[in-house]
């Protein structure tokens, strides 16, 4: 049923969400960076990754909000 992860797997598991975080840490820099100066003072920046189920998109899509305060 449930197997225990080795140490290899357990280890290709946090590289792979370590470059997960990465990149949505890159994406809310390139929001923040594409926000003015002027309005950029407390915005919220939120990255998360969707299930699309059309068929005709990728499986996964990135979302970004934006929020204003």
């Amino acid at each position: 049923m449930f197997l225990p992860q080795t140490d290899a797997t357990a280890a290709e598991t946090q590289e792979a969400e370590r470059a997960r975080r990465e990149g949505y840490s890159r994406v809310e820099q390139w929001a923040n960076e594409a926000i003015p100066g002027e309005i950029r003072q407390g915005v919220t920046i939120t990255v998360q990754e969707v299930q699309c189920g059309d068929p005709d998109c990728a499986p996964i899509d990135t979302a970004v909000a934006i929020m204003f305060p």
